[in-house]
């Protein structure tokens, strides 16, 4: 009898320690899913040009890796919302003559 008490205390253990192992594991596993999450959200959100990635406060732009040459960062900047100019003027349109006695 005292050989079937032992067995069934270390399956006892055996199954705490799988119990806490699995919860041990649980958390990379939730910081893996979270990094794949965010990158990928990051990257729907830049396809689309979501404006507000830039006061986001879980993303921050350190370096402009895809810009044209010559680009430089200025840090702590405020961007502003800016309305279009629209003119009171409606474009004017001329139409160009071919040269006479030509076709």
């Amino acid at each position: 009898m005292e050989g079937f008490a032992s067995t069934k205390q270390v399956s006892v253990l055996a199954a705490l320690e799988m119990m806490l192992a699995s919860l041990i594991l649980l958390f990379p596993a939730w910081l893996i899913w979270r990094a794949f999450s965010t990158s990928r959200q990051l990257e729907l959100r830049l396809a689309q040009g979501d404006a507000s990635l830039l006061s986001d406060d879980r993303f921050s732009i350190d370096r402009v890796t895809l810009g044209p040459p010559g680009t430089q960062l200025i840090e702590d900047v405020q961007f502003v919302a800016v309305q279009p100019i629209v003119s009171a003027f409606p474009p004017q349109t001329t139409e160009v003559q071919p040269p006479q006695g030509e076709v």
